[in-house]
């Protein structure tokens, strides 16, 4: 039985969207080329109003086609390193002049998070990140040409231009629609490296291959475990956290402490599973059985504020004490709140000091704080 038969990105999938990705970009490219050209309808005189139609619906597919594929590029960016969701991504572009700002996240944003996608996952591919960064400039330096046709004409027709102006919104305007045509070329070069790079991520995505190597180098459970993790984090696949529960559940039944542990953060936070704290006690109880420090810690703070167990603040303590003898920062700094509030235990401030000395040298930045700030008042 294949445990990952319904788990991940399939090869069938990836093949759909690849081709979905090739054909929103041929279509895209032949209405930019067919705008391009759209001057020589001046040619066919009778023919002009049905030019300007064309390319009034030309235009308007450019659009649709070019923010479709922006989008799907953003889908396949985990959430971990994408600086926005896909749907912000397009959205915010719809936004009159805040879309001046936001094509800078939008298109030079997409090219940075692409390359860093890449790398987390070993894909061998860059995004030449200063294409996205160039169409920004150029599009706002064609629109910025556009503001002052747009005046001049106005100013022309009513009181004329004044002669030492004029030269000024000739050269802008010019300067302008140089930057426009040059925009077309590096935008269409950005589009289809950006096209190409989410099709190297979704040929990535459904190879099998860091599976079964996987598979080869550890037992059934540990492999289950980390093929879990790949997905938690998005390492050499998509990220995606319900294949990552699924495979924590599996290997959490094989009694693995720390699929164990991660099943119970999923519950508890609701991440790749419907949230019940109930469910997460439990599987954070079994891993904290096992002396598993994180889940110690996490099962004293079930305890401490009641969730998923009646509160019951000497368990907390419990709990905590055993993950902080076991190293744990995290329990070093609650049981030291434990010992200056005296809950679950009684009040005694050189346990406390004891503790938080213990997490600070261990980096804890809450526990070095309250230690500085515990100094600073009593500093005998």
């Amino acid at each position: 039985m294949n445990i990952f038969a319904n788990i991940g990105f399939s090869a069938a999938d990836a093949a759909t969207m690849t081709k979905t990705l090739n054909t929103y970009f041929a279509l895209w490219v032949t209405l930019l080329i067919a705008t391009i050209l759209s001057p020589l309808h001046i040619i066919f005189g009778d023919l002009g109003m049905i030019a300007a139609i064309s390319v009034s619906l030309s235009a308007t597919g450019i659009v649709i086609f070019q923010y479709l594929l922006l989008y799907h590029c953003w889908k396949l960016i985990p959430a971990s390193i994408a600086r926005t969701t896909p749907g912000k991504a397009i959205g915010f572009l719809l936004i009159p002049i805040f879309n001046l700002y936001w094509m800078f996240v939008a298109y030079n944003g997409l090219g940075k998070d692409m390359n860093k996608t890449f790398l987390q996952r070993g894909v061998k591919f860059h995004v030449d990140e200063s294409l996205g960064l160039k169409y920004c400039w150029l599009w706002l330096i064609f629109f910025t040409g556009y503001i002052f046709q747009a005046i001049g004409r106005e100013n022309l027709e009513t009181v004329g231009l004044n002669e030492n102006i004029l030269p000024v919104v000739i050269f802008v305007v010019a300067i302008g629609s140089l930057a426009g045509l040059l925009g077309f070329f590096v935008l269409i070069s950005f589009i289809q490296t950006i096209k190409n790079g989410a099709i190297a991520l979704l040929k990535q995505d459904s190879d099998a291959e860091w599976r079964e190597k996987t598979l080869s180098n550890s037992s059934l459970a540990d492999a289950q475990y980390e093929l879990g993790e790949n997905y938690l984090l998005g390492i050499g696949v998509r990220e995606d956290r319900d294949a990552a529960m699924k495979l924590f559940l599996l290997a959490a039944e094989q009694g693995h402490i720390k699929a164990q542990f991660r099943l119970g953060e999923g519950y508890a936070t609701g991440q790749g599973v419907p949230e019940n704290m109930a469910e997460a006690v439990k599987w954070l109880c079994k891993s904290a059985e096992q002396e598993y420090a994180p889940a110690q810690c996490e099962l004293g703070k079930c305890y401490s504020y009641g969730e998923g167990v009646p509160q019951d603040k000497i368990e907390a303590v419990k709990w905590y004490r055993k993950a902080a003898e076991h190293g744990e920062p995290d329990a070093q700094y609650e049981l030291a709140g434990c010992y200056l509030d005296g809950e679950g235990v009684a009040e005694d401030e050189t346990e406390a000091m004891k503790w938080l000395r213990k997490a600070a040298e261990q980096n804890h930045e809450n526990a070095a704080a309250l230690l500085m700030e515990i100094e600073e008042k009593y500093p005998n």
